[in-house]
């Protein structure tokens, strides 16, 4: 990749894609985990030839304790999310943490499939993540058709759909 591209790819919403094929938050997702654990990631590229990243984790210093009093257990959500997320990799992965943690998870690629899965589902929806810019219908204006008047409707995923900067 060049010298240009990568000095900004670890930078929130920065993307190479056309508009719409990319949120810009990979990378810059994996900085922030990365380095909130203490570590350094790392580019080598060379155009035309394929770019390495090197990913250094610090070594735990001691042993990792069993003990129920060290760490207090996480609640477990019971309540229904609905993820509305054109990129599958995103929605994936969206999917697979909040049902890690006890949540039961709907999954929609665009507003009209959203509305559909919304009919289906015989309960309420508790929240709605939704990417701002989807395939006929923006998160803003279809929130309240999807998930119902009561659901929150804590956050939208925002992207830089003109290619402008956020």
């Amino acid at each position: 990749m060049p010298e240009q591209v990568r000095a900004k790819i670890f930078e929130p919403f920065f993307t190479t894609k056309e508009p719409g094929k990319g949120t810009g938050l990979g990378l810059a997702t994996v900085y922030g985990i990365v380095t909130q654990a203490g570590g350094h990631i790392g580019v080598r590229s060379t155009p035309g030839r394929g770019t390495t990243f090197t990913i250094l984790l610090p070594v735990v210093p001691d042993a990792i304790t069993d003990d129920e009093s060290a760490l207090a257990a996480p609640t477990a959500g019971a309540e229904t999310v609905m993820v509305v997320e054109d990129e599958e990799g995103v929605r994936t992965f969206t999917r697979i943490v909040l049902e890690a943690q006890g949540y039961e998870v709907l999954e929609a690629d665009s507003g009209p499939a959203a509305l559909r899965t919304a009919g289906a589902h015989p309960g309420p929806i508790h929240l709605l993540i939704a990417d701002v810019v989807l395939p006929e219908m923006s998160a803003p204006d279809g929130a309240s058709e999807v998930a119902g008047s009561e659901a929150g409707v804590l956050g939208a995923s925002v992207g830089d759909s003109q290619g402008q900067g956020v």
